[in-house]
């Protein structure tokens, strides 16, 4: 099946209809000749804009075409549809006229069409009856038989005799772009082999709602519900699901059943620990519930495994279908698309395995259907209860008022609706009185109306009743307590105290309730009640309500539809009861990549071919803090916490500043003027005052340990009063944490994302810390360097990484670790992090991220001036530095190893790769596990960087930023000039560019062009006398060993390569009048620390109209040319004048319509309102970046 065709097809669906249906809805209601003819559909319709909104009703329409049009081409494609296909044409038909018209234009009809419509269809067909589009028109009142055909068995999903809906025909049905065109095409066989295509479909069709609803980040409401929390579930997780709760059901009443050979997913019992959970004597006890069922999937593989049950113990295979229905099957669901897709999917299972199911009645003559409950809202006043509770007592009344009431906004609640056993014996006496009652009361129609609406409540409340389900499985909706509206999170406080922090645990609590004694829970939710602390209240509670029988622990990448680490799952099956010592089976996933590879390795592990399995029981665990259900963690390694103090004996952490608008108050620190910039040094307690605007600030960062990840600053200047100053429109406070009196300490920082290793940081004095880069503080600040050893180390790594196992490392986390009382006093341990520090210093330091780059270190060698020579020794150098580095880490790891006796459980060695130095190419350029690379493929990476880097510091002295002749920070402060350049590098052997504008063309029509001041800049470097040899390495480095033009470098991929070393914020602009060919333009780079309201106007006057008249010259120089050329030069020279003519024209109008404003407005910019602010200023003129833009 290709999903992204399937995507592609319901995203343009839902807009298409979207659009006719508004269209419609106006028509339907303002014609009268509709009203004439269909008078109580249109009242119908009038009513439920009067109720909703035509918004809500074009809505409802658009998915209610779209579900009856994909519904009915899944039946045509499988042969249920009847004698002919509604929205398909004929297998062999020539034609693309649905199956169902072309055989109508021929006088044939099924048993479906009434005598009336066969009429009337003929009518319009052959020109009886006038219209303006009579074949759309006759086939309108087609598909509405077959609708009202299929409408008993399934009628969630199609119309009845009366429905607004119909009234709401697309007027293209027959177009070759409609949706039924459209979905007739991409629906194929494929696409149908299965009735799960409905699912994908309706997930898709609801993903830009669901996207729009994301990106707009507030609570979410009870209309917006579904979309958003709805997730088409993995086939596999939901089998595994499936058959260890079902199957084992049967398997435990059955233990020689046969139904294993159906089972791939199913995880055997532990021998010799019993099973205590229920049995049945027979399948028609059985009953399974999904309480969100979505679109059926989980009930449509039970209904599968029933049917094998059914099979088994002996019932005809034509009476299962109904007995399953009947007997054993139960979907929730609070959205009516996704309830009519459930209805749909389970009556196609019936119809497969039954072809006259579609016409089946039960025994007392009533069609037979799937038992779909949409949970809807119900409310009832004080006259609907005075009509209601008629000879009832106080007590009475007030238990079915309790009752009624909390159905009140069942859309928004669901299955989480808890019903008050009281309540529902009082509204069953009321329901059998009202059977037996002869009506004789005058009040018997307006209580017959109350008792209709009475009796919808009663089917829900029914089937939300505690204790009555063998078996409950799913995938219920995720969903933060910070994403809830505030019904919901009211709601969630109220019922579900210790599971309000996210909707799918509290629905956790709310299936144990219906569950049997004894039954089993079966569910794919998030992972993090395993282990975060916030969810501790629900691990003790289900540790006092149920037990683990299995669980798949999957992780990140458990739907191939979702990206990233957000979405990290468990699929697992408890068992009703607690018992501390039941082991369960808990089977590692997390590390494989997508759907299959998970599947695969499960499928693997449940045949003992993999390790990848673990048993646990809850008082194994007995021993780690809030509990987590760390099954992995070794024995040894659980046995750590009782042995040991926690870390927080002797750490104190604060979790950090959080400014609430960061655009606003955090900048890279290269953004800003360096004279508003306070270094750390300048900034112990007590020396600064806060007179600078800009302060250090820990963020955590990429990974990284020992040392670096120093790039960011916030804006304190004044103890921080813009921050503290920046309120909500409510009067709220954004920034908190301010954590005054841990401000500028000395300590320890790490970066809170848990994707990776714990990589802690020593912070020397002088940083401000954010929330996402938290910081500790030994309580003796002699044992930091020891500290840091540990937590750096593999047994705290590996500790912290357990804790850990959602997307962050929370304090909580690593106050935790147990920490020996002589972890602190190894001096040898503090020798050996002291060396770490200055190798990762000197790393951090040598690269342009740091304020303390000196200059290239190609330049700072003193060993040659050949620049292959000074490559190889850099090559060298960086493979010794991670050499060293990784020793001493080994020895970090071999010491604390051996303090905590685990050395039979923890490697102490590191991978080069995990030596987290960049110099270290085996770090920089870690490959993916499916790519092996060669040293020589390393050393290729490495010189490519190299060259990019030389580059950069080439044009950083073409700028003044920095010099040959000065170490450091030259002109890094708004407006700086060359004036400036000179009073702090007197006599330089190389100058920067006088006006901080650098041009890059393909033709060299400059002296200062980029390439003619690297050569300068190289010569000087180098020596003139290396500059071939040096260019030419620089060209092939660049190249990956292929030549690379340094022209067509500058001109293709130098900003590209800033940016990214500049992380999106660069400092060097690029002026474009062509940014998707920039050799058919004007481009120049300026400074943005030497950028002055002038500089447009100097690059306009002086470089870009220069470069006009200097094309001018060269197109009359080739006139002349031409008059004596011969016919091979003459067609050269004419190739020439018609590109550089274009060229010509549009540098031109780009001076003119787009350079020439921008500079004569002379903009200011102030460096401190950072880059993505002050890029756009000049944007006009600007190559165009992704984020700045």
């Amino acid at each position: 099946m290709d999903s992204s065709k399937l995507e592609k097809f319901a995203t343009a669906a839902r807009v298409t209809l979207l659009d006719q249906m508004a269209g419609l809805v106006t028509q339907a209601l303002n014609d009268p000749k509709i009203a004439a003819e269909y008078p109580n559909d249109v009242i119908g319709l009038r009513a439920a804009v009067s109720e909703h909104g035509e918004t809500w009703v074009a809505d409802t329409a658009a998915h209610t075409w779209f579900n009856r049009l994909t519904a009915a081409r899944f039946m045509d494609v499988r042969g249920f549809s009847g004698p002919y296909r509604v929205v398909s044409p004929a297998a062999d038909s020539a034609s693309n006229l649905p199956e169902i018209l072309l055989r109508a234009q021929s006088g044939e009809f099924g048993d479906e069409i009434s005598e009336r419509t066969r009429s009337e269809v003929s009518a319009l067909l052959s020109g009886r009856r006038t219209s303006v589009n009579p074949e759309l028109e006759a086939y309108a009142l087609l598909l509405r038989a077959m609708f009202v055909a299929w409408y008993p068995s399934m009628p969630e999903v199609f119309t009845g005799p009366a429905d607004w809906i119909r009234l709401l025909v697309p007027a293209d049905l027959l177009a070759p772009t409609s949706v039924r065109e459209r979905a007739v095409a991409v629906m194929d066989d494929d696409a149908c082999a299965t009735v799960e295509v409905v699912g994908w479909l309706y997930q898709f069709y609801n993903s830009d709602l669901k996207d729009e609803i994301n990106k707009a980040k507030v609570p979410i409401d009870a209309a917006e519900l579904p979309a958003v929390t709805q997730l088409f579930t993995p086939h596999w997780i939901v089998r595994y699901l499936v058959e260890n709760s079902l199957g084992r059901l049967w398997l435990r009443s059955r233990p020689n059943s046969a139904l294993r050979e159906h089972m791939p997913y199913f995880v055997e019992p532990i021998e010799g620990q019993p099973d205590t959970g229920i049995t049945v004597e027979s399948p028609e006890e059985i009953r399974l519930v999904d309480p969100a069922c979505g679109s059926g999937h989980m009930l449509t593989y039970a209904f599968d495994l029933l049917f094998h049950i059914y099979e088994e113990a002996g019932y005809a295979r034509t009476e299962i279908p109904r007995k399953i229905l009947a007997n054993n099957l139960r979907g929730l669901e609070i959205d009516s698309r996704a309830a009519q897709l459930a209805s749909f999917a389970l009556a196609m299972k019936a119809r497969e395995k039954d072809r006259r199911f579609l016409t089946r009645k039960t025994d007392d003559g009533a069609p037979v259907r799937p038992d779909i409950v949409r949970i809807e809202p119900l409310a009832f006043d004080g006259d609907d209860v005075d009509l209601l509770t008629q000879g009832l007592d106080r007590d009475d009344r007030t238990a079915l008022e309790s009752l009624l009431q909390s159905f009140v906004h069942a859309d928004t609640f669901g299955s989480l609706i808890r019903v008050d056993p009281v309540g529902m014996a009082v509204l069953r006496r009321i329901l059998t009185d009202a059977e037996q009652s002869d009506g004789a009361d005058t009040t018997v129609e307006a209580r017959r109306e109350v008792l209709t609406r009475v009796r919808r409540l009663y089917r829900q409340a029914n089937a939300l009743e505690d204790d009555q389900y063998h078996v409950v499985v799913a995938n219920p909706p995720y969903l933060g307590s910070g994403n809830m509206g505030g019904m919901l999170k009211g709601f969630a406080k109220k019922h579900f105290s210790a599971a309000k922090s996210d909707l799918y645990a509290m629905f956790m609590q709310r299936n144990s309730g219906i569950m049997t004694r004894g039954g089993s829970v079966a569910m794919l939710t998030m992972h993090s009640w395993m282990f975060l602390p916030s969810f501790k209240l629900v691990r003790a509670w289900l540790e006092a309500t149920l037990h683990v029988n299995s669980a798949a622990h999957l992780g990140a990448n458990a739907f191939d539809t979702i990206d990233g680490e957000v979405v990290q799952v468990v699929a697992f099956v408890m068992d009703g009861g607690p018992r501390s010592d039941f082991h369960g089976k808990y089977f590692r996933l997390v590390d494989y990549g997508s759907e299959v590879e998970k599947s695969q390795a499960f499928l693997e592990a449940v045949d003992g071919a993999s390790s990848i399995e673990y048993e646990c029981s809850p008082i194994m665990l007995n021993s780690i803090p809030d509990r987590p259900i760390i099954y992995w963690m070794p024995p040894a390694m659980i046995d750590t916490f009782d042995m040991n103090e926690p870390l927080s004996s002797v750490l104190s952490t604060r979790e950090g500043l959080t400014t609430g608008d960061n655009d606003s108050f955090v900048r890279r620190w290269h953004e800003v003027s360096s004279v508003h910039f306070s270094r750390p040094e300048e900034n112990l307690p007590g020396r600064d005052e806060w007179r600078k605007r800009w302060y250090p600030y820990q963020k955590g960062g990429a990974f990284r340990r020992w040392y670096g990840n120093h790039s960011f600053l916030v804006d304190w200047q004044g103890d921080g009063v813009r921050a503290k100053l920046n309120v909500t429109e409510s009067g709220r406070i954004r920034s908190h944490n301010y954590n005054g009196e841990y401000a500028f300490k000395c300590g320890l920082t790490w970066s809170d994302i848990a994707s990776g290793s714990l990589a802690v940081r020593m912070v020397p004095g002088g940083f401000m810390f954010d929330a996402t880069g938290p910081m500790g503080f030994p309580g003796n600040p002699g044992h930091a360097k020891q500290l840091l050893g540990l937590l750096n180390s593999t047994v705290a790594s590996s500790i912290a990484g357990a804790l850990a196992s959602t997307l962050h490392f929370k304090l909580g986390h690593i106050l935790a670790i147990p920490t020996p009382s002589d972890a602190v006093e190894s001096s040898d341990v503090a020798g050996w992090v002291d060396e770490l520090i200055r190798i990762f210093r000197y790393d951090w330091d040598l690269y342009e991220r740091s304020w303390d780059y000196r200059g290239s270190v190609l330049v700072q060698y003193d060993s040659g001036t050949n620049l292959d020579e000074l490559a190889n020794l850099r090559w060298l150098k960086s493979l010794a530095s991670a050499r060293d580095a990784r020793d001493l880490e080994i020895r970090i790891n071999s010491h604390f190893v051996d303090l905590y006796q685990l050395g039979k459980v923890l490697e102490v060695d590191v991978p080069r790769e995990h030596v987290a130095l960049t110099g270290n190419p085996y770090f920089r350029y870690v490959s993916n596990k499916d790519v092996v690379r060669s040293d020589g493929e390393y050393r290729t990476l490495f010189d490519q960087d190299l060259a990019r880097e030389l580059l950069s510091y080439a044009v950083g002295c073409i700028m003044g930023r920095y010099s040959l002749d000065k170490p450091g920070l030259i002109l890094a402060d708004a407006g700086a000039t060359i004036a400036d350049f000179e009073t702090k590098v007197p006599n330089a052997q190389f100058r920067p560019d006088e006006d901080g504008i650098v041009p890059i063309t393909a033709t060299a029509y400059f002296e200062d062009d980029i390439v003619s001041r690297v050569h300068e800049f190289l010569s000087i470097a180098f020596g003139a006398e290396n500059l071939t040899a040096n260019v030419s390495w620089i060209e092939h480095a660049l190249g990956s060993g292929k030549r690379k033009d340094l022209r067509q470098y500058f001109l293709k991929d130098f900003y590209n390569d800033h940016l990214k070393m500049y992380s999106n914020r660069p400092i060097y602009w690029q002026v474009a009048s062509n940014s998707k060919q920039p050799s058919k333009g004007f481009n120049a780079l300026i400074y943005l620390h030497r950028y002055t309201p002038a500089t447009l106007g100097i690059l306009r006057e002086n470089y870009a109209n220069d470069m006009l008249d200097k094309q001018e010259a060269r197109l009359t120089t080739i006139e002349h040319a031409l008059d004596t050329a011969d016919k091979a030069e003459a067609t050269k020279l004419r190739k020439e004048r018609d590109a550089l003519t274009e060229m010509r024209r549009d540098l031109q109008d780009w001076v003119t319509t787009t350079l020439f404003p921008l500079s004569t407005a002379e903009i200011a910019l102030d460096l401190d309102d950072g880059v993505k602010q002050n890029y756009p200023k000049l944007g006009a003129v600007l190559k165009s970046v992704k984020g700045l833009s």
